[in-house]
């Protein structure tokens, strides 16, 4: 099974040396990750910045494994549900018409 391994600084230093610590933070990112998988997108707010939330989409490639994945964060306050739902679905739109070649292809001569 495929694992994400993303932790905040924080998280990282709040687990440093103690089992406990270590489960929870395991725990955690379990939930994240099937959050994540039910609903195609994911959202983490106090992570890695203090009062930012960010929400994160998977780019698929060939066979729709994700090869990589874009986000877009701002300040928790301006980051409501329905903002978070709304900024998945253009981002959705704006990776619509990208083949994953066309990323990975570089820079187009334009001559």
């Amino acid at each position: 099974m495929r694992r994400l391994f993303w932790l905040g600084v924080g998280a990282v230093a709040g687990a440093s040396g103690t089992i406990w610590a270590e489960h929870k933070v395991r725990a955690r990112m379990e939930q994240l990750i099937h959050t994540t998988r039910e609903r195609g997108w994911s959202a983490v707010g106090n992570a890695a910045v203090p009062g930012v939330l960010g929400v994160g989409l998977p780019v698929p490639g060939p066979g729709a494994r994700a090869h990589f994945a874009v986000s877009v964060s701002s300040i928790m306050s301006r980051m409501p549900l329905a903002r978070q739902r709304f900024i998945v679905d253009v981002m959705r739109h704006a990776l619509a018409g990208v083949a994953i070649g066309q990323i990975f292809a570089g820079p187009h001569d334009s001559r």
